[in-house]
Order: C-alpha cells, then structure tokens, then sequence
C-alpha cells in the first residue's frame, strides 16, 4: 500500500485535473487490497468477481485504461498495458524500482516512475504532475518503441524466410 502521503498526493493531483480515480483488480488475489486503495483514494472501484473470466477481465481492465488519462501502479503489467492502450504510465514505487525503470527504458522512457518512499506529498505530487504533463512525450515514444518492434518483426520474419528457402521448406 502506498504511504499516506503518496495517497495524499495522488489525490490531491487528481482533484486539481479533474481526473476520476477508478481502482482495478488485475488479479483476484488483490480483491481486498483494491477495495481498501479505493476507500483510501475516495475512487470507484473495478473488482474481478469470481463469475468473470480472465479475458473478459482483462477486456474490462483495458477499455478502462482506453479511456484513462493515466495509469497508476507499482506493477510493470498494469503499466505496460495502461501505456499499450493509451493512458500515461505512472509508477509510484513504494521500494526499489527495479522492473518499471529498466523496462521502460528500453522503449526510451524514462522519468516515469521511481522509489517515493522518503518522499513528501508536495514531492509526490510534483512528481505526478510531472510525468502527466509528459503526456505528448510520451505518446510520441511509445510510437517510435511500436515502429521499432514492428521493423524487428519486418527483420525475423526475412530472416526466418531465407531460412526456409535455404532448408527448401516454403509454405
């Protein structure tokens, strides 16, 4: 759970944009904790009840983040999905950021998460503005990240079809 402060922060930040806190399970496990981020943020919330489905939770969860300005999470999936469908990623580690930072840096994105644990809430909130107002920066490196991948698949698939032409197994 993040520190009080942090949750001070996220919520002052969100009431100044205007931005609506919805707090979502990406796994059933953390059923009680979402509900408690929730009530400590004042937001709605997305449970993953026991009649739903990985894929159709996983639908609700990326719809949601289709029309978010932003993702919050201490999780690399969270993030990476929130990004891949448009939302701003926003890590708000509460410990060593060992997995948001160098796996965002790889797509050069940086800056968008860090350890916030000895942190004031005028310094978490800063550092929430800041990575929001990056929002076209952003976007534009997460274009360039897709065209990158895409140029790679372009790559291994050439390769992989000279291959098959030298072993003489065209399909």
């Amino acid at each position: 759970m993040l520190s009080e402060s942090a949750l001070d922060a996220l919520r002052r930040v969100c009431s100044e944009r205007d931005l609506k806190i919805v707090v979502f399970s990406q796994v059933r496990r953390d059923n009680s904790r979402t509900r408690e981020l929730a009530s400590a943020l004042g937001g709605d919330v997305l449970m993953w009840e026991d009649d739903v489905s990985h894929s159709d939770q996983e639908r609700k969860i990326r719809d949601l983040m289709a029309h978010s300005e932003v993702v919050v999470s201490d999780r690399i999936h969270a993030l990476i999905m929130g990004t891949s469908e448009g939302a701003t990623p926003l890590g708000l580690i509460p410990g060593s950021d060992v997995k948001v930072a160098p796996h965002f840096a790889a797509a050069s994105i940086a800056g968008i998460s860090g350890d916030i644990t000895s942190l004031g809430t005028h310094a978490v909130a800063d550092f929430i503005r800041g990575v929001i107002d990056r929002r076209t920066e952003i976007e534009a490196r997460v274009d360039m990240a897709r065209a990158r991948v895409a140029d790679l698949g372009e790559a291994v698939r050439s390769v992989n079809a000279g291959v098959r032409e030298r072993n003489g197994s065209l399909r």
